[in-house]
């Protein structure tokens, strides 16, 4: 029961801060998937904490990325959708009772909770002129400035070696 506890304690914790800008794991995060020679798409898989704005801006900052990685200046969107996971859940009640007379119940209540998945397919282009083509280094340097007092995000960045010079 102490495991129990601990476990959902841990999860309360680890689980109340919007998924970071980082490979997807267990709290969500990025995953790309290489279409073609210059095709790829890119999902942002948010936490209930995040916000669908912050999902499609951490999407797009990815298209960037991925677009100066592989020698592009610009890129297009293709393909963009943006829907919201939803999943309920139960914690059933336990009571616990002590020799001493003391009893005490916890859980006993449900709820709902939605997280916001952001994908774009994206062709990475070093043509200015083609229509909707996106700078890909001003694409980042206005994401990493708007997210700039967030330091999960900053340390995230840092650690990738993507933190762009301003």
């Amino acid at each position: 029961m102490k495991l129990y506890i601990l476990t959902l304690s841990l999860i309360i914790i680890t689980g109340c801060a919007s998924t970071q800008y980082q490979a997807k794991n267990y709290n969500g995060g990025l995953s790309e998937t290489h279409l073609s020679k210059d095709i790829y798409r890119v999902n942002f898989y948010g936490n209930t904490y995040t916000t669908p704005e912050q999902a499609a801006d951490f999407s797009l900052l990815r298209c960037a990325d991925l677009a100066i990685e592989n020698g592009f200046q610009y890129f297009q969107i293709i393909n963009e959708k943006a829907e919201s996971k939803s999943d309920s859940f139960y914690i059933p009640s336990t009571t616990y009772n002590y020799s001493s007379g003391y009893s005490y119940t916890t859980g006993g209540f449900s709820g709902n909770s939605s997280s916001p998945i952001s994908t774009f397919t994206i062709k990475f282009t070093n043509d200015a002129d083609i229509k909707g083509a996106f700078d890909a280094l001003f694409i980042t340097r206005s994401i990493e400035s708007k997210y700039a007092d967030d330091k999960a995000f900053t340390k995230a960045r840092i650690s990738l070696g993507k933190l762009s010079r301003r």
